[in-house]
């Protein structure tokens, strides 16, 4: 048999290589237009969730709104017309964002689409349909952040962290400077995002921004994670903020204005420690 050498002493790496491939490697990200690789990739984070590993997750997040369908409302899925998309979620949202929500309720008629960062809590519930037999599986997500879904780009299931990044306590920033002119965000893990933003904050101050820094993302509870994020200044109100690009366009210097935290800059829940809170299913 080839995984049973002829002869005594020979080596047998090769064979076992062969005999005892590695196992394959975790998929970090999904395109939401393949359906079959973003189920995939939904399974895996279920499984890890069951094990205990800790994972930070950016999804496409839909509600298909008031267009006839009695099926539960949210879903992974890139369409408001869609009916359950990739996964049926049942959501469970952090203060700041049941806020916008209930801002956006006069869009829910016809649906909306935001990306939603968050993790998958493990909680499975199950939703009766209108059919006789028809069941609902909906898989638990919990919403730290979200924002509007922009385009293809947003299309995508990721992995942002695995890692201790995201459950980290990290200082929110405590003044009255919630609004923020923020010229590029570098990924935190990535080896050379340190030197890019620091020359990108001394070109800013070249250029005026006198007030420039670089900042973690993870100090501004609104902003998704885990990112190194190169602002001009950090203001106290919007209008402030919306001035000071202006500036900056004028030199050709590209900006947004975010805000960064609501009043008080609170952070948001983090993960729980503990494997015996993760429901079992």
């Amino acid at each position: 048999m080839l995984c049973s050498p002829a002869r005594p002493g020979v080596v047998v790496l090769l064979l076992v290589l062969l005999c005892f491939p590695a196992s394959a490697a975790e998929t970090a990200e999904a395109d939401a237009q393949d359906q079959a690789g973003s189920k995939a990739w939904v399974k895996e984070r279920l499984s890890n969730v069951k094990a205990g590993k800790r994972e930070l997750v950016r999804i496409p997040f839909a509600h298909h709104g008031e267009w006839g369908c009695n099926c539960p409302g949210e879903y992974i899925g890139t369409q408001t017309d869609s009916e359950g998309g990739i996964a049926w979620l049942n959501p469970e949202f952090e203060p700041k964002v049941q806020e916008t929500r209930s801002e956006k309720r006069d869009e829910e008629e016809g649906g909306y689409m935001r990306v939603a960062e968050g993790y998958f809590t493990g909680k499975r519930t199950k939703e009766k349909g209108e059919e006789e037999g028809q069941t609902y599986t909906l898989e638990g997500f919990h919403v730290l952040r979200w924002r509007p879904l922009r385009g293809d780009k947003d299309a995508r299931l990721t992995v942002v962290s695995a890692g201790p990044e995201w459950t980290e306590k990290v200082q929110t920033f405590t003044d009255d400077r919630p609004w923020l002119v923020v010229v590029d965000s570098l990924a935190l893990l990535d080896k050379k995002t340190e030197a890019r933003a620091t020359a990108l904050r001394d070109k800013l101050v070249a250029a005026g921004a006198k007030d420039a820094e670089v900042i973690d993302s993870r100090r501004a509870p609104m902003l998704f994670c885990c990112y190194r994020v190169v602002v001009s200044g950090r203001y106290a109100t919007r209008e402030a903020a919306l001035a000071a690009a202006d500036e900056l366009k004028k030199k050709k210097i590209s900006a947004g204005v975010r805000r960064g935290c609501r009043p008080g800059c609170q952070p948001v829940s983090t993960w729980a420690t503990s494997r015996s809170t993760f429901a079992r299913y």
